[in-house]
């Protein structure tokens, strides 16, 4: 039988973190999905971004490029997940990684090309499912409210749908597949605290928070999320899981249950293995 939640926080855990080596290099805690559409158009890395959007889509001008650069920082947050475990993953094997994404892991700076791996997974997957065996795009998938009043132009939509665990098993693996990577991927929907320390030492755990708060190393409320999806990189002592969020180093008190609206905070997991 699993502890409550409430035993575990009241239980030591031996404190563990797989991205303190690669992850917090020039002040970013892993990729953020609002980092892309900040690049400046026309400075290098900007140019180096439109160019992997003119690789899957050769016709957008810099409207259509904008839209979709907006539509990702609103629904790219299992897509950074993704970015974040590559990156921990090719930790050390800098020249594979250039090898088989044709681009350098570094930027000129010395920070992880967050930005370039991101911009090319969504570019490549985005709005992708599979239907009878065949790889598919629904251009109405991020469609919604008034939109669908009105003809629909999803190459200028600035909203985005985001992913279910089955769209997140899938781009992944569709992405990676002709790189010769293959992801095992399982859902989660409970793990205890030491599952999660042992989990993030063989492989990747996914956490999906919904009505609940993203905190503060000290406790506090960063931000509430109806729904938002982040990868776990560690976990402390009293048994909080450490996450990389918008960039930023955060963490997620599992036993922290709000109430707002009606709704109560939950939580489930995908475990990736990279194999």
């Amino acid at each position: 039988m699993y502890k409550r939640m409430s035993e575990w926080r009241r239980t030591y855990i031996e404190p563990d973190e797989i991205a303190a080596e690669v992850f917090g290099v020039n002040g970013l805690y892993g990729a953020s999905q609002d980092l892309p559409w900040k690049v400046g158009p026309y400075s290098r890395e900007g140019k180096l971004i439109r160019s992997i959007i003119k690789k899957y889509y050769p016709t957008y001008d810099e409207y259509q490029v904008e839209a979709f650069l907006e539509k990702l920082c609103d629904e790219g947050c299992g897509y950074v997940a993704g970015v974040n475990m590559i990156f921990i993953y090719f930790h050390g094997r800098e020249e594979e990684f250039e090898q088989k994404f044709g681009f350098p892991m570094y930027s000129d700076t010395g920070r992880l090309n967050y930005n370039l791996l991101l911009v090319d997974y969504y570019a490549a997957t985005d709005n992708h499912f599979c239907y009878m065996g065949r790889d598919e795009i629904c251009k109405k998938e991020d469609c919604t409210g008034y939109e669908i009043l009105y003809p629909y132009d999803g190459t200028f939509d600035e909203t985005g749908k985001g992913m279910s665990n089955e769209d997140r098993r899938y781009r992944l693996n569709l992405y990676l597949d002709n790189k010769g990577i293959k992801v095992k991927i399982t859902d989660k929907y409970y793990l205890a605290p030491e599952e999660i320390r042992s989990s993030i030492q063989s492989g990747y755990v996914y956490i999906s928070l919904f009505n609940g708060n993203v905190q503060r190393e000290d406790g506090s409320p960063y931000c509430y999320c109806e729904g938002h999806g982040m990868l776990i990189t560690g976990i402390t002592s009293d048994c909080r899981y450490i996450v990389s969020s918008w960039g930023k180093k955060l963490y997620i008190d599992p036993t922290e249950i709000v109430e707002r609206d009606g709704k109560r905070t939950r939580h489930s997991y995908q475990y990736y293995e990279f194999v």
